[in-house]
């Protein structure tokens, strides 16, 4: 009978073998392992990150960092003849909305309200408002921001909105202008409103002007029946004079109508419409939409 002898070598041989695949096959996992962990602090670490609460003013609930102010609104008023009541409550409820509206305003987004004031150089004056009347200065902010957090609920605000429509009602949208053709630098204030803008950044900026757009300056009068004319002889000093906005800010004219004037037309082709078109958008850094308030004006 022949005996089949296993050689010592040989069983050594296949243990180391089986010793090497088993570690191989130990290895692959773990590395799966260690790799899936890392993966998961990398993500733990984005998502809190970005779900950090961000650093802000604690009185006007702006971010410390533009950086993380995803939108900001500026209001221009021009408020140099009266609106009819119907033109103030279709301005206040166009402006309420927005300010309290989640996806028109979200959270951290920065709102500054202006008025065109021709007593100025600047042709402009920014709009402090006081939130707490028991001090005259400390608490007198000129933008606030929407906080991160229960937005509707806050008292900062109800107390910002209601501040704000009384403003709308009391002071500008009820101001009277001293006679019908008052000095009106729409152009100027515009101008310095753009350069107040933030950019070029993540941030988007939306201007939104009620005015009847109807500029009475050192650079144009149109009350004139030829202002277009004289314009157009004269096109290039007025456009060196206009507003250079942040590239990609959108402009919204809520344009009070003055009838009696006669040169507020909104057809895409009008002298009025193609005039702010060339001051406003001929870098093409800015949209313009314009829309009519009807009413007595």
């Amino acid at each position: 009978m022949t005996r089949s002898r296993v050689r010592p070598g040989k069983r050594r041989g296949n243990t180391r073998r089986s010793n090497r695949d088993s570690r191989a096959n130990l290895k692959w996992p773990a590395i799966a392992l260690v790799s899936t962990i890392f993966i998961g602090l990398i993500g733990l670490f984005i998502f809190d990150s970005l779900n950090a609460p961000v650093a802000s003013n604690r009185l006007t609930a702006c971010p410390s960092h533009e950086e993380d102010i995803p939108l900001h609104v500026a209001i221009l008023f021009d408020t140099s003849e009266t609106l009819a009541e119907s033109q103030q409550l279709a301005v206040r409820n166009t402006l309420n909305n927005l300010i309290n509206n989640e996806d028109e305003f979200p959270e951290y987004s920065k709102l500054s309200v202006y008025r065109v004031d021709s007593d100025l150089t600047s042709g402009i004056q920014q709009v402090s408002l006081n939130f707490d009347t028991s001090s005259q200065d400390g608490n007198s902010i000129t933008s606030f921001c929407r906080p991160a957090t229960n937005w509707q609920q806050s008292t900062l605000a109800k107390e910002m909105a209601e501040k704000l429509s009384s403003y709308y009602t009391g002071e500008l949208l009820g101001a009277v202008g001293n006679d019908s053709e008052k000095y009106s630098p729409i152009i100027d204030a515009l101008r310095y409103l753009g350069s107040s803008l933030i950019g070029p950044s993540t941030t988007k900026n939306r201007v939104i002007v009620v005015s009847d757009l109807i500029e009475n300056s050192s650079i144009l009068t149109m009350y004139e029946s030829d202002w277009y004319k004289k314009f157009s002889s004269n096109q290039s000093f007025v456009i060196d004079q206009r507003p250079i906005f942040p590239a990609g800010t959108s402009i919204e004219a809520y344009v009070i109508a003055r009838p009696r004037y006669g040169i507020q037309s909104l057809m895409p082709n009008s002298d009025f419409v193609e005039f702010w078109r060339k001051v406003l958008t001929s870098d093409r850094r800015a949209d313009l939409t314009m829309e009519l308030v009807s009413g007595r004006g």
